[in-house]
């Protein structure tokens, strides 16, 4: 049944992962999974609700971008790095 499904007229592979990576970092941004956090680059900035707000917003947004196709390149890029500077500054 499942290859019934994915050979279908408009499905791939690359589109069921990018529905997998999407759906995980949305239920990162709405705490139903534990996940890296993007707050740590706004920290220093501003207050830490905020961080978190924007840490949140960011990180929702480029899923949605990835998930939906739009600039698909570009956002997986600035997730990536916004993801590893993140880590590596939660780490330090």
């Amino acid at each position: 049944m499942l290859e019934n499904f994915l050979a279908a007229p408009g499905w791939s592979f690359q589109r069921v992962v990018r529905i997998g990576i999407a759906s995980y970092f949305v239920s990162v941004v709405l705490g139903l999974v534990e996940g890296p956090t993007v707050a740590f680059l706004f920290g220093p900035f501003i207050s830490k609700i905020a961080a978190h707000l924007i840490g949140n917003a960011v990180l929702a947004g480029l899923s949605i971008c990835i998930l939906m196709g739009w600039y698909r390149s570009a956002a997986t890029v600035v997730l990536a790095l916004l993801l590893f500077v993140a880590s590596y500054l939660q780490l330090s």
